[in-house]
Order: structure tokens, then C-alpha cells, then sequence
């Protein structure tokens, strides 16, 4: 299922569901070469970079950043308000707000940037 509001580019793939219905939420943008895998539940306002690959049975919480080619091995969950940094492997499930690079990734920091845009002070 495919919400309302998406901007999906070039040459991406989604993969439909094998155990469950494949999910993208609403207002997402899926650049040029992005794979999704089955099973994956993409919630609203999520950004996911030319090149990023999802591996299946994978959650992204809202307002969450896929980068440049990064990678989500199968089961990951990225929790609300999260970057994943270009080029990163990412496997299991990350804290809420924070920022991850490297591979295998790794913590780097809180991402103020989707806290505020969340909430405004």
C-alpha cells in the first residue's frame, strides 16, 4: 500500500509482501535506485536516498533519513526522527532522534534537526 503525497523517482523498486502488505505512509520521498524490500512498513514522512537499500521486514518510523546508499539489513527498525548516514550499514534498531554513520553503524550523535522540526520550542 502506497499512501498519499509520495514522491517516488526513477528506477525505484518496492517489493510487495510475503507475509504482510508492503507499507509507505504518507508525504515520503524515494530518490532515483532505491530498493525497498518486502514486508517493509515506511512510515509517513520519510526521506530515503538515491541508492539506499532496505532490506525486507524493515521499519522506519516518521520523519527518518536514509542516506546516500546505505544499507538496512533485514528486521532493522529506525526509530522516529533518525539518519542513517550515506554509505552506512545499518543492522537492528536504533534510538529515537539519533544519528548513525559508518559501517558497521554507529551512533554519532542526536539529530536536533528532526527533534525541533517535530517539536518547535
Amino acid at each position: 500500500m502506497i499512501g498519499n503525497n509520495n514522491i517516488i523517482t526513477g528506477l525505484v523498486t518496492i517489493d510487495a509482501g510475503t507475509e504482510q502488505i508492503t507499507y509507505i505512509g504518507d508525504n515520503c520521498f524515494i530518490m532515483k535506485h532505491a530498493h525497498i524490500g518486502h514486508d517493509c512498513k515506511i512510515n509517513d514522512n520519510v526521506t530515503i536516498s538515491c541508492g539506499a537499500k532496505i532490506g525486507g521486514h524493515s521499519i522506519i518510523d516518521k520523519h527518518s533519513n536514509i542516506g546516500l546508499n546505505a544499507v538496512l539489513h533485514q528486521f532493522s527498525v529506525i526509530n522516529e526522527g533518525c539518519m542513517i548516514g550515506a554509505s552506512a550499514f545499518f543492522k537492528g534498531e536504533s534510538e529515537s532522534f539519533t544519528k548513525y554513520a559508518g559501517v558497521p553503524a554507529r551512533k554519532i550523535g542526536t539529530n536536533e534537526y528532526s527533534r525541533n522540526l517535530i517539536n518547535p520550542k
